[in-house]
């Protein structure tokens, strides 16, 4: 669903996740992550670090919103969708905290290591 927003509707991402489940994804579809990763839309940063909650931004004409999912037993439970300004600061600066933290995708052989 991204990969197509980003190469027909001109979507941005920025995607940050721990690299244990990008290697598992590496791993189980390789060429399909190969063109994720190297879209030029799509920005995908790897983090070793567990993270607590899914969090992003959605960007619109007419309006920023902060989205904060909450996690359950067997998957997303609810998600929380703030269109405050200090609440989109607030999840703003939570990304960047994580992206300051983690290391950009370019490639499979980022993977090589593991």
């Amino acid at each position: 669903m991204v990969m197509e927003a980003a190469s027909e509707n001109g979507l941005n991402a920025v995607i940050i996740s721990q690299s244990c489940i990008l290697q598992e994804l590496f791993e189980a579809i390789e060429e399909e992550m190969l063109k994720f990763t190297t879209h030029e839309n799509i920005h995908v940063f790897s983090i070793d670090e567990s993270l607590p909650f899914p969090i992003w931004i959605m960007e619109t004409d007419r309006e920023d919103y902060a989205v904060l999912a909450v996690n359950g037993v067997g998957g997303i439970e609810a998600t929380l969708i703030n269109e405050n300004d200090d609440g989109i600061k607030w999840a703003k600066s939570v990304i960047n905290e994580y992206m300051e933290r983690s290391s950009i995708i370019e490639e499979r052989e980022s993977y090589q290591s593991y």
